[in-house]
C-alpha cells in the first residue's frame, strides 16, 4: 500500500467521522429544540390558565369590594339624612 493510498484512507476516515459527528450533533440539537418548544408551549398554557384564574379571583374581589363600599356609603348617607 503506497503512501498516497494511506493518506486517502485517512482522509476518507476523517471525513466519515466528521460527517457522523455532524449528523449526531444536528440530531441532538433538533431534539433539544423541539423538546424546548414543547415545554415552552406547555408553560405558556399553564401561565395563561393561572392568569385567567387570578383575573377571575380579582374580579370577584373587586365586585365584593364594590358592594361593600356601596353599602357603607348608603349607611353614611342614611346617617347624614338622620342628622339633618
Amino acid at each position: 500500500m503506497t503512501l498516497a493510498n494511506k493518506i486517502l484512507i485517512l482522509f476518507a476516515f476523517m471525513g466519515s467521522v466528521t460527517f457522523i459527528v455532524f449528523c449526531w450533533f444536528g440530531f441532538q440539537f433538533y431534539h433539544h429544540a423541539t423538546r424546548f418548544h414543547a415545554s415552552f408551549e406547555k408553560e405558556t398554557q399553564v401561565m395563561k390558565a393561572d392568569f385567567d384564574k387570578a383575573k377571575r379571583e380579582l374580579e370577584k374581589k373587586a365586585e365584593g369590594l364594590k358592594e361593600s363600599i356601596s353599602e357603607q356609603l348608603k349607611k353614611v348617607e342614611e346617617g347624614l339624612r338622620k342628622n339633618r
